[in-house]
C-alpha cells in the first residue's frame, strides 16, 4: 500500500497492490473512498509498466513538478505463501519475491525521478510462529533492506517492522536451531546493522 499526499494540498491517494480477493463490496468501498487497486490478475509484466501505473495512481492529475510525500506499507501476506509462509492469512496467487522487489524498485524509480519523497515505511503481517525454516524472516529482512536502501532519504523519518505481540515468545526452535524470538531479533539486527 502506498499513501501519498502533495505538499500543497490535503488530498491523500491510497494505492493497493497485489490484491487477490476483490469482492463486489470491496470494489464499491474502493470506489467510494477513491482507493486505486491493482489486482494480481492485472499485474504488469515489466517493472517499467508497474512504475508507470504507480506514477499515474499516486500523482493522479497533480502537477509532476510538485513531488508528493509517500508512506509505504508492505504487507508480507501480499506474497504468495510459497514465498512467505510466516503470515497469518495464507492466500495462493500472491507476489513472488522477485515481483515484490520489482514493486519496491518501481517505487524507487519515482523517487529518483523526483516524483515522490518517502516519509516513512513499515512492514506488517510477519508472523514468525507460522514461518517455515526462517523463509519469511529472510524475505522480510530483504524487503526491509530494499526499503531502507532505495526509499530512505533526508525526508524519510521512520521505519517500522510490525510483529504480532506474541512474536517474541519462546516456542520450538527452527531448523537453524534458533527460537522464534531469536530469528526475529536476527532479522532486526540484519536490517539495522
Amino acid at each position: 500500500e502506498v499513501a501519498a499526499m502533495g505538499s500543497n494540498e490535503c488530498h491523500i491517494s491510497l494505492v493497493q497492490l497485489a490484491i487477490r480477493t476483490h469482492t463486489a463490496h470491496s470494489r464499491e468501498q474502493a470506489r467510494r473512498f477513491g482507493v486505486d487497486v491493482l489486482e494480481m490478475k492485472d499485474w504488469p509484466e515489466t517493472q517499467r509498466a508497474l512504475a508507470s501505473y504507480l506514477a499515474k495512481a499516486i500523482l493522479g492529475g497533480r502537477d509532476k513538478a510538485d513531488a508528493v510525500d509517500a508512506y509505504v506499507s508492505f504487507d508480507m501476506d501480499a506474497l504468495d505463501p510459497s514465498c512467505a509462509p510466516g503470515v497469518s492469512h495464507h492466500e495462493p496467487g500472491g507476489l513472488t519475491t522477485r515481483q515484490a522487489m520489482d514493486a519496491l524498485h518501481a517505487l524507487s524509480s519515482l523517487r529518483e525521478s523526483s516524483l515522490v519523497n518517502f516519509v516513512g515505511a513499515d512492514i506488517v503481517e510477519f508472523n514468525p510462529s507460522r514461518d517455515v525454516n526462517g523463509v519469511t524472516a529472510m524475505t522480510t529482512a530483504k524487503i526491509a533492506k530494499e526499503q531502507r536502501n532505495h526509499h530512505a532519504n533526508a525526508a524519510c523519518s521512520f521505519f517500522f517492522l510490525v510483529l504480532r505481540p506474541d512474536a517474541l515468545g519462546a516456542g520450538a526452535a527452527y531448523a537453524n536451531g534458533r527460537t522464534q524470538g531469536e530469528n526475529v531479533a536476527a532479522v532486526a539486527a540484519d536490517v539495522l546493522g
